[in-house]
């Protein structure tokens, strides 16, 4: 059997990995010019950090956990996770706990947040798909209107009542529909039973790219190829339900038994000339990202990886302390990313790069997460369609593009853009990878049918 597999990230390499390693004759073919997508590493200042606050988790997926110690071979180094939300007057954990909120609330505030929880509890809001009505229903209206209104607005530029309940879902780790009640019974529940911590935080030596470029490599030994820069024309589609092969820029045809997509959809659509795509209008909004890295030393701060910043006052999303990743290596400067997430019409986004570092060091010491602050160089990276707005209609849509990909017996998506989790991670890809590797392995020798559109 030949597998092309189009997207050379987390997913895309894990499968090229196990594949290739049980006799199946792979290639892999990526946009880019190194393998690892988002999830790649860059250098700073002659320092190894990513491409935004990369958390690897391998400890709550057993399969995940065994792969990757395996293939890493104790080139890893494990930390605590600390991450935190920042509002105007605290700080509280992230993701959001109903506990921590109320636990650091005076007496007034924590009366009205369980006022609005009981509130909930009696007359709980009618859900509609949203983001904000899930929330409300969930939290009460005054931990809604104090935690979640003003980041949603600062994450994709809507306001809450125009977002999916799917991201809210996600955020708040709720898979169906929890009410104030059923969210106190879960923690009680879970106390008792005193459930072990599963989390296993870890950074690879060299950072992420160091598992991704080992993964690489050991596909490579068994026979598996890479086509990095590449340029893939079209799929091309000699059987009505089966995909025969790749066109590339050049005009050679790769012919394939089987197509594996690990990217996202829109490029995957294009790729297929005779698929009838969703109308453009109701397809993939996103958001941008504009990441300045700056070199810096301070006295003192607070002891975190990332905090997401809640306050409408900075239009700062997201910072990164990278040295709290590999706590282990002592170095006489720090580098923090300070993320902010716009649309290409924002005046943040056509801004100088001049003015986009000024704006992210005013934020930094507004904050006053860091004492003594002192920035010794900068760099800036800008992103264009960094982030897919999940509007309302997202499931639709997703569910719709998914059913015209089904007529394809031999194409498979899967990784990111196969799932509506706000909070998938590298873990999931990994597993996700090896579970659609198990699955092509059963059946490599089985003759497929035309699957029903």
């Amino acid at each position: 059997m030949r597998a092309a597999i189009i997207g050379a990230g987390p997913a895309g390499l894990t499968i090229a990995h196990q594949l290739s390693a049980n006799g199946v004759s792979v290639d892999v073919y990526d946009n880019a010019a190194e393998v690892g997508g988002f999830a790649k590493s860059i250098l700073m200042w002659d320092v190894p950090v990513e491409i935004g606050p990369h958390f690897l988790n391998i400890g709550y997926i057993p399969a995940v956990y065994k792969f990757v110690s395996t293939v890493l071979k104790g080139r890893f180094d494990v930390y605590e996770r600390k991450t935190y939300i920042i509002t105007p007057q605290k700080l509280f954990k992230y993701p959001p706990a109903v506990a921590d909120m109320l636990k650091q609330m005076n007496i007034w505030e924590t009366a009205k947040a369980i006022g609005g929880l009981l509130k909930q509890s009696i007359l709980p809001v009618k859900p509609d798909g949203t983001a904000e009505q899930f929330v409300k229903r969930s939290l009460g209206g005054y931990l809604y209107e104090h935690f979640f209104a003003s980041f949603s607005r600062k994450l994709w530029g809507l306001a809450a009542g125009n977002v999916s309940d799917v991201f809210a879902r996600s955020l708040l780790g709720f898979s169906s529909g929890y009410s104030p009640g059923k969210i106190a019974w879960k923690k009680i529940k879970d106390g008792l039973q005193r459930k072990p911590d599963t989390n296993c935080y870890i950074y690879p030596h060299n950072g992420l790219s160091t598992l991704w470029q080992v993964l690489k490599i050991a596909t490579e030994i068994n026979g598996g190829r890479f086509f990095l820069s590449a340029v893939i024309k079209e799929l091309i589609c000699d059987e009505p339900c089966r995909i025969s092969g790749l066109r590339l820029a050049d005009g050679s045809i790769q012919k394939y038994d089987v197509v594996i997509a690990t990217i996202p959809l829109a490029p995957l659509f294009s790729y297929l000339k005779a698929a009838q795509i969703v109308e453009s209008t109701t397809v993939s909004r996103f958001r941008c990202d504009i990441l300045v890295y700056l070199k810096v030393t301070f006295n003192s701060g607070v002891a975190a990886q990332c905090f997401y910043v809640y306050r409408e006052d900075v239009a700062v999303t997201r910072i990164t302390n990278f040295n709290q990743f590999n706590q282990t290596k002592s170095r006489d400067f720090s580098i923090l990313l300070v993320e902010c997430w716009c649309d290409k019409t924002d005046e943040l986004w056509r801004s100088s790069d001049e003015a986009i570092i000024g704006h992210a060091i005013s934020a930094l010491n507004k904050l006053k997460i860091f004492s003594g602050l002192e920035v010794l160089s900068s760099s800036i990276k800008k992103i264009e369609n960094a982030f897919q707005i999940p509007v309302i209609d997202v499931v639709q849509t997703r569910e719709a593009m998914f059913n015209q990909l089904s007529q394809y017996e031999n194409l498979f998506v899967t990784g990111r853009t196969a799932s509506i989790s706000f909070n998938y991670g590298m873990e999931n890809a990994i597993h996700d990878g090896l579970k659609l590797s198990e699955q092509l392995l059963k059946t490599v020798n089985q003759p497929a049918a035309c699957k029903e559109s």
